[in-house]
């Protein structure tokens, strides 16, 4: 009698058994569709397609950032659902206070000062279901991981850069300041060169993580880092690789698990707003300085162009701006900046940007805007100390990275790679844990970093 019983319980035993596999079969390839469909919106936001669109066509451009558009709300909404329940975009939460209110400022002030409602409503659901996404991913997914879907994408655009460089060479290097500045799939040298330091940055990053889990760096971490040192040298931008080399400085400080943590929120507030009164009152001081790193007192024409915004500000829409992302597209404003320089001159053509994120947002959101994009990052990254070594190591280099970058350049993409990654980093400084279990995590990365073979 014990034979029959034990083969039935035998043959329960094989289907539970298998029932099971096949359901951690299941969520393993849903895992892994989830993780291409990230790595892809992350591709588009890097620059993809970028001039790819020479070879591929121009159609291309729109239609990859749709289809990403759409991924990401397709991944806010069914990953990890069980039910129809737990179907939802926004959940709301108060850690994460600093960036609703942001994007709800940007969204009231311009709804309220647009010339253009159709093309502002466009711009303003793109800005802000980037945040709920970085919001999202934050939400799900450790950045040891999110930074490993990173860089997946970087290789794709490495490989979209070298192929476009081999078939298009002379759209690859244009004559910018040097002979044969490179730029990539880019419109500039300083463009290609941002998104190369970037790259080579999370490259870093990712080494650091495999140290702290205690596993050994990766070759293809290596082979990427020196293959867009080479394409960063040959873009000829003095500036991203400075700032590169100044990330990199604090990634390499940062030994000693518990020491000293940069209050990244304050330091990124407090910098943003003192350069801009720097450089229009004493930087012609520091003229020779400037000199011998090739650049000149005024920035290469930037500081005549921050004055000339700055005077407009002071008199038209000083407290609300004229529309996020809209300034460069009211033909008035354009006008009034244009104004102050030679017609025939470069900067009385010039239509690209302020060079500056803070001049920029306030030609766009006003001081309102201002004053909620700084209050985002003091509250977002207030708590430095409560963050993880991973999360910490995340928001510090990367805020140092975009500080420098937004101090001569602009960033007011909805969804571009710099929009991205700063709600992230944000995010991320709101994903903080209590004292003790800090604390506990420490103690286990300090003992795999000093055991583990570079």
């Amino acid at each position: 009698m014990q034979i029959p019983i034990q083969k039935a319980v035998s043959k329960i035993n094989s289907k539970d058994l298998s029932f099971r596999i096949k359901a951690a079969t299941k969520e393993e390839l849903l895992e892994r569709a989830a993780h291409i469909m990230i790595v892809l919106v992350f591709f588009n936001s890097l620059g993809f397609p970028g001039k790819m669109t020479e070879l591929l066509g121009n159609s291309l451009d729109m239609g990859f950032q749709y289809f990403c558009f759409l991924l990401e709300i397709l991944l806010m909404l069914f990953y990890g659902v069980t039910n129809a329940k737990q179907i939802a975009i926004i959940d709301l939460d108060k850690r994460f206070f600093g960036i609703y209110f942001y994007t709800g400022v940007v969204f009231v002030l311009s709804m309220i000062v647009t010339c253009d409602r159709g093309e502002q409503v466009i711009t303003c659901i793109r800005l802000s279901m980037t945040a709920l996404f970085a919001i999202w991913l934050s939400r799900r997914f450790e950045i040891s991981k999110i930074t490993e879907d990173l860089c997946k994408a970087q290789w794709l655009i490495l490989i979209s850069v070298l192929l476009f460089m081999a078939l298009c060479p002379d759209s690859a290097f244009v004559h910018e300041v040097g002979d044969h500045d490179f730029v990539g799939i880019m419109k500039t040298k300083n463009n290609m060169a941002a998104e190369l330091s970037l790259g080579i940055l999370l490259f870093f990053l990712q080494s650091r993580y495999h140290k702290l889990q205690g596993k050994e760096t990766e070759k293809w971490i290596a082979l990427g880092i020196v293959v867009q040192g080479i394409l960063l040298l040959l873009c000829n931008a003095k500036g991203s690789l400075i700032g590169a080399l100044l990330a990199l400085c604090l990634l390499g400080y940062d030994r000693k698990i518990g020491r000293f943590r940069l209050p990244a929120g304050l330091f990124y507030v407090s910098v943003s707003a003192l350069f801009p009164t720097i450089a229009l009152t004493i930087l012609p001081v520091f003229e020779p300085l400037l000199n011998a790193i090739g650049k000149d007192a005024t920035l290469t024409g930037r500081i005549p162009l921050w004055k000339q915004i700055v005077n407009i500000m002071t008199h038209y829409h000083t407290f609300t701006g004229y529309g996020f992302g809209m300034a460069w597209r009211n033909k008035t404003v354009v006008f009034l900046i244009h104004s102050a320089f030679g017609r025939y001159s470069f900067m009385g053509n010039m239509s690209t940007g302020s060079h500056n994120v803070i001049l920029e947002l306030w030609l766009n959101i006003g001081l309102i805007g201002v004053f909620a994009y700084f209050l985002m990052y003091l509250t977002c990254l207030g708590r430095m100390r409560r963050l993880s070594k991973e999360r910490y190591l995340f928001c510090s280099v990367y805020t140092i990275l975009f500080l420098l970058f937004g101090l001569t350049e602009r960033s007011m993409s909805p969804y571009d790679y710099h929009t991205l990654l700063m709600f992230l980093s944000l995010a991320q400084g709101g994903v903080w844990e209590t004292g003790k279990a800090v604390a506990r995590k420490q103690k286990i990365q300090e003992k795999n970093f000093y055991n583990c073979k570079v």
